[in-house]
């Protein structure tokens, strides 16, 4: 493996990082501010979390 793959593959597992992260301080504030019920039934929330995580993680990079 070169050099050059081997700081992208610690680069990628980085962002994994800050989405997992990103992704758990987000969905335990919705879940915070809502009562189960209507969390539970949040599905478009549940369906796009990811998606949000991953965009976050690579702005945060950017900057």
């Amino acid at each position: 493996m070169t050099r050059k793959r081997i700081a992208s593959v610690a680069s990628d597992a980085g962002v994994k990082r800050r989405v997992t992260y990103i992704i758990s301080r987000v969905y335990r504030a919705v879940e915070r501010s809502m009562c189960t019920i209507h969390f539970d039934r949040f599905d478009s929330f549940h369906v796009k979390l990811n998606e949000v995580g991953w965009i976050v993680a690579r702005a945060d990079i950017e900057m």
